[in-house]
């Protein structure tokens, strides 16, 4: 049998009770071996093309007291989800492989399915929620019974790792259906997820998990915004390179030392300038929960310590759009690294207390950072990052101006401390040389203020004679006559 069809959709006329099938607007082509008995249709040797599909295989159809029953294997190089949710939809959409949403809005109908029972066992090169999200490799065997369509042992590649689980569809009244899913995810990879993105060179590391979730709606698209249901997530020991404490301590410290009229500036430049290499940190392996409502999945905070301060992030998944966002959020302690000015001491004096000296005195802490990313699930080459620090910018502001103006303070008070100081209290200091030992002494530097008036120093008086010549009548009243 050979068919060429450039609407499949005529095709119906030519075997109106066929498995319903995406055929409507796209091209069909099929020619195959048949072989036909009493209630028995076998087809081998089967290759065709449906839309820009190509497939092929062996089909066998039986007539059977409970209706046909459909069997075999198929290969096929592309499949989407229109072409699998086919023969439970009410309408068929036209075929469009690769569409931005996914999830048709076609009803779901069981009556057409009830004819037919049976499973065949597909295997599809790209199996694909969007032209950029998908499985490799791509198994499952499709079931069909009364009122029941089922995906089993799915598995395929995706994300650096493999990706196995089922899905049944089963008829839950109101002209609705309800759907399962188990999803599992083992050996994934974080870098090879974001491959091409911006967030590819941000995280790196292991990732596995699983999840299982429950669901009911009139249409695909309805059902899986009501799915519900959790799991857990398992990262092992990854690396995080985007914005972290040690930038955000950078950003600070730049920030603070300049004038204030730059530091809004500086703070915005220093965080949005791409990470320096050893700002990055190394995230400890561990396992995080997963919660799933209404169609939206997040993970719980996952808290990362380090010397210059917290990261927190969690990760949020809508399966209705497939899009996926992130936030982090950075908080970072104002320590002696990021408020200059509060460690200098001035030595003073033995025995006198210090002058000047200072600790940063107890504040609260400061706004955090908060650093967010949205894409499209499976296409972070169009991801936005955004940076946000305007409360932080504000609430540095103000305490910049009032470190500043006590600053000014404490040097006034230093001052007046050495003016008052008594003159001569100083003490020379001893510099140790380059070998180790002490070296001369060295004049204490000149204080900073007025020097008092010193009084004149006299000069010396001549000495005083002690002695003078004898004469003859006191030679010899001590030396005797002669």
């Amino acid at each position: 049998i050979s068919i060429d069809a450039a609407d499949g959709g005529r095709v119906r006329r030519f075997w109106p009770n066929a498995p319903r099938l995406a055929l409507e607007g796209a091209r069909f082509a099929l020619r195959a071996r048949l072989k036909t008995g009493e209630g028995d249709v076998m087809m081998s040797r089967l290759a065709g093309r449906l839309g820009d599909s190509d497939f092929g295989g062996d089909l066998r159809v039986q007539d059977t007291t409970d209706g046909r029953r459909l069997s075999g294997a198929l290969d096929v190089s592309r499949l989407d989800v229109t072409s699998i949710l086919a023969p439970i939809l009410q309408s068929l959409p036209q075929a469009t492989p690769g569409s931005a949403t996914p999830w048709p809005v076609s009803r779901f109908d069981f009556e057409h399915s009830k004819m037919w029972h049976g499973d065949v066992a597909i295997a599809a090169k790209r199996l694909q929620l969007t032209s950029t999200l998908g499985l490799d490799a791509a198994r499952f065997t499709l079931v069909l019974s009364d009122g029941r369509l089922e995906l089993r042992d799915i598995e395929g590649r995706g994300g650096g790792g493999t990706w196995s689980g089922a899905v049944k569809l089963a008829r839950a009244g109101d002209g609705t259906a309800g759907a399962s899913v188990v999803l599992r995810l083992v050996d994934g990879q974080l870098a090879v997820m974001g491959a091409g993105g911006p967030q590819a060179s941000v995280v790196a590391g292991p990732i596995a998990g699983l999840v299982t979730l429950s669901g009911q709606g009139a249409t695909p698209q309805d059902l899986v915004g009501s799915l519900t249901g959790g799991g857990t997530v398992s990262l092992g020991t990854s690396r995080y390179a985007g914005t972290t404490p040690a930038v955000v301590a950078a950003a600070l410290e730049a920030a603070l030392k300049g004038p204030a009229d730059a530091l809004t500036p500086t703070l915005r430049r220093r965080l949005a300038e791409p990470p320096a290499a050893d700002t990055a940190i190394s995230v400890p392996a561990r396992t995080v929960g997963v919660t799933v409502s209404r169609g939206i999945a997040t993970t719980q905070p996952m808290a990362v310590e380090t010397t210059d301060g917290r990261t927190t992030s969690t990760v949020t998944v809508d399966l209705a759009a497939l899009t996926i966002a992130g936030r982090t959020r950075i908080d970072v302690p104002l320590t002696p690294r990021t408020s200059p000015g509060w460690t200098a001491t001035v030595v003073s004096p033995p025995g006198q207390a210090p002058v000047g000296s200072s600790q940063p005195p107890a504040e609260p802490p400061l706004p955090p950072v908060t650093v967010t990313f949205a894409a499209p699930a499976g296409d972070l080459l169009r991801a936005t990052t955004e940076t946000s620090s305007e409360a932080l910018e504000r609430e540095l502001a103000v305490r910049k101006l009032e470190r500043d103006t006590g600053e000014l303070e404490r040097l006034r008070k230093l001052d007046d401390e050495r003016r008052s100081q008594p003159a001569g209290n100083s003490l020379p200091s001893v510099l140790p040389s380059s070998q180790g030992e002490a070296g001369p002494a060295t004049a204490p530097p000149a204080p900073v203020g007025p020097i008092a008036p010193q009084p004149a120093i006299a000069p010396p008086a001549p000495p005083k004679q002690i002695y003078r010549p004898l004469n003859s009548d006191e030679q010899k009243r001590i030396f005797g006559g002669g």
